[in-house]
């Protein structure tokens, strides 16, 4: 019995050694060092001024649904001075199947969340005034007036046909025309009422925008902002070096003709994401996270560090297609780092450089502004620097510390010198910290491993004892 109480003893010795040393068989092991690197998702995210469209969470009321189904009813108009010249009908197929490819497009990068199921009443309508009722904003956009006049007498039309009872949002199409605006735009309070229901996001565009345009504008009946340079945009000549200065083709609420995928902060902003594929990280604690593609969404997609209430810095692999229909340079695999900022309604996600390197705004030097290995960005208002460490496959790692840390040399996954346990990139969604050699060990690792030295010696004199004694183990039930 003494011998069963102290092996007893000693098991759970055992147990409370590798308990107290963060090993838990048969589960995977997180160690304290990991956890203190990382906060919960939701520390970092950052909030926004209460605009209507907006990158901060959480999102405006006004937005339609990101996840889930969102319909759409398209509206097709022209003017009594510019009559639609397709008396067969003819084209309409050809837009319905624009529509359905570029809502796909959107569904395919919500990874299935969002359906968006449209409507088309598949007649012209003539509005009831010359295009010239319709003036434009001084910068060639749509003005406001202007488009809730449009938009309003298109569902007056078709109301007697179209059923408007479970829409979400309106689309209005229209032939291109000096006279209109030249841009295509999406307000979400329009303050409509028809059958019953009340109608308050809508898009108005022309029809020679509509390939890629859909998604831009859908995107902001989702609540998203635009991210290229509106005031440059509404210059006379637009510059792409000026209008693209933020964040360059890496978002479609940049680019509008651009089908780049969504940065993986509008991913997280519009639920396409979870919070449990975001690392909200600590920058006083070095750490070490491995991202995989934004385009793959695999279980690490982000890294976030909030500085302000109102700023983050995100960080991203990106690993883009090639596009052989781009009048720009194809983009450059590698680490994505912009800064989030929910408290201006220009400039909300702006693209950073690696230190060293001047920031160009062109689009070539945009779509190379990614980090490879070696590489490192130095936030000016957080204090803490990233590092890429590695750039293989669909992945990046990259490391996070505070300013002045020492740090090992960056490794580049293409030189034969390295050895092959230093190349290997970490596992999906590994997080580890740094120093590489780890903490000094906890004392309660130390104590409980001393116990357990002293307890394994007296099982084992125990049961010698009993062998030289010759004693007869007692079978149950046998009498005292």
């Amino acid at each position: 019995m003494r011998s069963r109480i102290v092996a007893l003893s000693a098991s759970l010795l055992l147990g409370a050694a590798f308990a107290s040393a963060g090993i838990v068989l048969g589960a995977p092991a997180a160690t304290g060092a990991e956890a203190a690197g990382l906060l919960p998702a939701d520390s970092c995210k950052v909030e926004s001024i209460n605009f209507s469209m907006q990158q901060g969470f959480p999102g405006h009321f006004s937005a339609a649904r990101s996840v889930g189904t969102v319909r759409a009813q398209a509206l097709f108009v022209d003017f009594p001075d510019q009559r639609i010249d397709d008396p067969a009908n003819e084209m309409m197929p050809i837009y319905q199947r624009i529509m359905e490819q570029e809502t796909a497009v959107l569904e395919a990068q919500s990874g299935g969340r969002l359906d968006i199921e449209v409507e088309t009443h598949e007649t012209w309508m003539t509005l009831p005034d010359p295009t010239s009722a319709y003036p434009p904003a001084a910068g060639g956009g749509w003005a406001g007036d202007s488009m809730t006049k449009i938009t309003t007498e298109a569902v007056r039309l078709a109301d007697p046909v179209v059923d408007f009872a479970t829409i979400d949002v309106i689309w209005v199409f229209h032939l291109s025309n000096p006279s209109l605006a030249r841009r295509a735009s999406a307000d979400n309070d329009l303050r409509l009422e028809a059958d019953g229901r009340s109608l308050t996001r809508h898009v108005v565009m022309s029809t020679s925008y509509l390939p890629n345009t859909i998604v831009h504008e859908t995107g902001h009946t989702l609540g998203l902002p635009d991210l290229y340079d509106v005031e440059a945009s509404n210059l006379p000549q637009e510059d792409p070096s000026r209008t693209l200065r933020f964040i360059g083709q890496w978002d479609p609420m940049s680019d509008a003709d651009s089908r780049t995928q969504f940065t993986g902060w509008t991913l997280w902003r519009l639920g396409w994401i979870d919070d449990h594929q975001v690392r909200c990280v600590d920058p006083s604690i070095p750490t070490e996270v491995t991202l995989h593609a934004v385009e793959d969404r695999a279980e690490a997609a982000l890294a976030v560090v909030r500085t302000e209430q109102f700023r983050g810095v995100a960080i991203e692999s990106r690993h883009p297609e090639p596009a052989p229909q781009s009048d720009f340079p194809d983009q450059q695999a590698g680490v994505l780092i912009y800064v989030v900022q929910g408290d201006t309604t220009s400039g909300q996600v702006i693209a950073q450089s690696a230190d060293g390197r001047e920031r160009l705004t062109d689009p070539e030097s945009m779509n190379a502004i990614t980090l490879l290995p070696g590489d490192r960005y130095t936030d000016p208002d957080g204090g803490f620097t990233v590092t890429v460490l590695v750039h293989a496959g669909m992945s990046d790692t990259v490391r996070i510390e505070p300013v002045g840390q020492p740090t090992g040399s960056p490794v580049d996954p293409d030189d034969a010198a390295v050895p092959d346990d230093v190349r290997a990139t970490p596992a999906a969604g590994s997080v580890a910290t740094l120093p590489p050699t780890g903490a000094d060990p906890n004392p309660a690792v130390v104590l409980s491993f001393g116990l357990l030295a002293i307890g394994l010696p007296i099982v084992v004199a125990v049961r010698a004892r009993r062998r030289v004694s010759g004693a007869e183990p007692r079978h149950r039930g046998a009498k005292r």
